[in-house]
């Protein structure tokens, strides 16, 4: 027999409170040129998120080594956009103690984030650590976004198709100085972004062979042309509407004429569908 409502419809939320220890992150401001708001209003917003819960989960991962414990005593609880006073957002990590009434461990988190942020930063890592294991040679080889020797497990399975060490690792040096630039300076010496401009290339190639674009660069960037749209690929941290350094060069090689658009390489890699719709 079919259900048929018969009344108003009302909505409701199941909510399961906890009581426990909470800490909140975010970067305390934004560098030229960069965009680290969750809920920017392109295609590119889902890539910055991905950089926050990236950089959490590799965080975790840090605090969990150091402390001997299992990662998931520690949750990573949510994500939010706060206004700095600026006028610029950013994103806003929330963890917490998994058990109720707290363990401790985001709390010793909170007095040793100096440590725990010089770890996930550190361009010499010691063999064996969290970071070591990220950046290695034969890691960096076969894992172009997140796999299971790295950021992927079986209970964070919801967010397997956000997660990407390399934008993780950019997202911590950020929050570790105000002048990290994720390459846009030009700098593409940190281990997260050796390679990403011949990776930027090969998507683009593979972008254009699969949806007819024509191959094109844009001074030191690889871009493609779609009819009069002239397309430029950026890193998921490059802020598009505010553009400063190697993207400003590139916007001052394209036809000055003709639509400038842009695309991040993480939609890119993860839903070239989707990232073609978004030129429409």
């Amino acid at each position: 027999m079919q259900f048929t409502a018969t009344g108003q419809t009302e909505r409701v939320a199941i909510a399961s409170p906890k009581t426990t220890d909470v800490l909140r992150v975010r970067p305390s401001e934004v560098p030229l040129g960069m965009c680290l708001d969750p809920l920017f209003p392109t295609i590119q917003g889902s890539a910055v998120k991905a950089a926050y819960y990236s950089g959490a989960f590799i965080l975790r991962a840090i605090a969990a080594d150091r402390l001997d414990i299992d990662p998931e005593e520690i949750d990573i609880s949510n994500l939010r956009a706060i206004p700095l006073e600026a006028g610029d957002f950013v994103g806003e990590l929330v963890l917490s103690d998994h058990l109720a009434n707290g363990a401790g461990f985001t709390r010793w988190i909170s007095e040793n984030w100096g440590t725990i942020l010089a770890d996930g930063v550190n361009l010499l890592p010691p063999r064996g650590s969290v970071i070591f294991n990220l950046v290695r040679e034969a890691h960096k080889i076969r894992c172009d976004s997140s796999c299971y020797d790295c950021l992927r497990q079986y209970r964070n399975m919801n967010y397997h198709g956000l997660l990407d060490w390399r934008l993780g690792l950019a997202m911590l040096r950020v929050f570790a100085s105000p002048v990290a630039l994720s390459g846009l300076d030009g700098n593409f010496s940190a281990p997260e972004l050796d390679g990403w401009a011949g990776f930027a290339r090969t998507l683009r190639d593979s972008f254009c062979l699969s949806f007819g674009c024509v191959p094109r660069d844009f001074g030191p960037l690889s871009g493609c042309t779609i009819g009069t749209k002239q397309i430029i690929f950026i890193h998921p941290l490059w802020n598009s509407l505010r553009p400063s350094y190697v993207l400003a060069e590139a916007i001052a090689a394209a036809d000055q004429g003709s639509e400038i658009r842009f695309l991040d390489t993480f939609n890119v890699l993860r839903r070239p569908s989707r990232a073609y719709q978004a030129l429409a």
